[in-house]
């Protein structure tokens, strides 16, 4: 079993001692955030439902409802929609941990969603909006102007992952 299932020290009056050998060593990178997430581990044509216990930008650990048997590299389908490809880093009980590699590839029925959304688009993104606003003078107000700003790169980015996504030129 890896070290990343392994929960940090208590502290108090009946807390071990530092250097205790009985007391797990937080190996983590990044600290993971406590939630209750439905999910789903993909492998193949098997489907395990699972519910997301923690998550970190590069780990998750999850449960199942029955202690199941997982190949090394999954696909971990979150309620939202939101895909990783995973690989198990260490299994107990009903209990798993996954590293998360990156985004799943996409099924083509979502890559056809996700460029229809694209075409729906506008041409222009936020910059013909923007540049009546512009001209009318509602950036004279500074809070609007941050904001219109952060809307314009957000907008961009957005664009452009989602043209990597779905692989558009």
């Amino acid at each position: 079993m890896a070290a990343t299932d392994q929960e940090q020290a208590h502290t108090g009056p009946d807390a071990p001692a530092p250097g205790d050998p009985a007391v797990p060593v937080e190996l983590r990178h990044e600290k993971r955030q406590r939630v209750i997430k439905s999910a789903k581990i993909m492998a193949g044509a098997a489907v395990f439902d699972c519910v997301v216990l923690d998550v970190s930008p590069r780990g998750a650990r999850v449960r199942t409802s029955a202690v199941v048997v997982v190949p090394e590299h999954v696909v971990l389908q979150f309620r939202g929609g939101a895909a990783f490809a995973a690989r198990l880093t260490w299994a107990r009980g009903m209990q798993m941990g996954f590293a998360l590699d990156g985004p799943a590839p996409m099924t083509a029925q979502a890559g056809l969603r996700a460029l229809a959304a694209w075409e729906s688009l506008p041409s222009t993104g936020l910059a013909r909006s923007m540049a009546i606003l512009r001209e009318e003078g509602f950036f004279d107000d500074p809070e609007l102007a941050e904001v219109a700003a952060r809307a314009e790169e957000a907008y961009a980015r957005f664009t452009a992952t989602l043209r990597t996504r779905i692989s558009v030129r």
